[in-house]
């Protein structure tokens, strides 16, 4: 007998769409099924299973719950003081049978295998095929370079010199002496002369580009003036009142704020808050989610 201390609890729920519920009842050790919009909690504290049904739909329970299909089934199961759970998604490790070890135990290729594979060498016939042929007599004198036929290649290839008239037209023409005389340069005219000649300043002129100084206006116009008293009064800076610090003074969390957030957790969408570090918190939520989505058999 094993001691108390080691002792294990194992409970199982199977949920496979492919098993009827008359056959499930039938299998051995079944303690019952799960009806449409019934549920089960276990208890972590007291390891109590505890059925109930819901009290509204069940597809609003899995958006309000974030809850995840098991897929073909799960095992719940108690080790000391711990629950456990394992199901489809869940790295299972499985031993094959000894028929299944047979199966996939790797074979050898068979001789009609190895036979299939060997490698054939070349047959006579590939090998007078792929043997290089050289060059026919009729390859050799077509590939023969031909020279130059009789004279008449020769003559038409020869150079041939510039004649009468081509070396006349190539003959430089000097100028003539109408394109000496255009081409003559030309003084300026008198009129030329007098026009380029430079004009001094009139006295309009002298005058309208005297720099003149500011006069008293403008330099009244341009004197700084200093802040005024008002101004001065304006820029003053000045510290918080009574009403400013006291409105700005932190202040704590009241009973109303703190119950806010609960009820707004569950007036989004059914998000709840997941206090990780708190264990005692979740297991008050679990139990809470429990009690109010489903109608238990418990006594009041």
């Amino acid at each position: 007998m094993l001691n108390t201390k080691y002792r294990l609890g194992a409970f199982a729920v199977a949920l496979a769409s492919s098993v009827s519920i008359a056959a499930m009842a039938q299998a051995q050790g079944v303690i019952g099924s799960i009806a449409k919009n019934d549920s089960i909690f276990i208890d972590g504290k007291t390891f109590n299973v505890i059925t109930g049904r819901s009290k509204g739909d069940a597809a609003t329970d899995v958006r309000k719950l974030a809850a995840r299909e098991l897929g073909a089934g799960a095992i719940i199961f108690r080790s000391d003081d711990k629950l456990f759970i394992a199901d489809a998604s869940t790295r299972i490790p499985f031993f094959l049978a000894d028929a299944d070890t047979e199966r996939q135990r790797p074979l050898g290729l068979r001789d009609d295998d190895v036979e299939r594979q060997r490698p054939l060498g070349l047959r006579d016939a590939d090998v007078d095929r792929q043997r290089p042929l050289g060059l026919r007599d009729t390859d050799i004198e077509r590939q023969r370079a031909l020279g130059l036929r009789a004279e008449v290649d020769v003559e038409r290839q020869r150079p041939l010199g510039l004649r009468d008239a081509d070396v006349d037209r190539q003959r430089p023409l000097g100028l003539r002496d109408a394109d000496v005389e255009r081409q003559r340069a030309l003084g300026l005219r008198d009129a030329d002369i007098e026009r380029q000649r430079a004009l001094g300043l009139r006295d309009a002129d002298v005058e309208r580009q005297r720099a003149l100084g500011l006069r008293d206006a403008d330099v009244e116009r341009q004197r700084a003036l200093g802040l005024r008293d008002a101004d001065i009064e304006r820029q003053r800076a000045l510290g918080l009142r009574d009403a400013d610090v006291e409105r700005q003074r932190a202040l704590g969390l009241r009973d109303a704020d703190i119950e806010r957030p609960a009820a707004a957790s569950d007036a989004d969408g059914g998000r709840q808050r997941i206090y990780i570090n708190d264990p005692e918190y979740a297991y008050y939520r679990l139990k809470k989610a429990f009690e109010e989505g489903w109608t238990t058999n418990l006594a009041k």
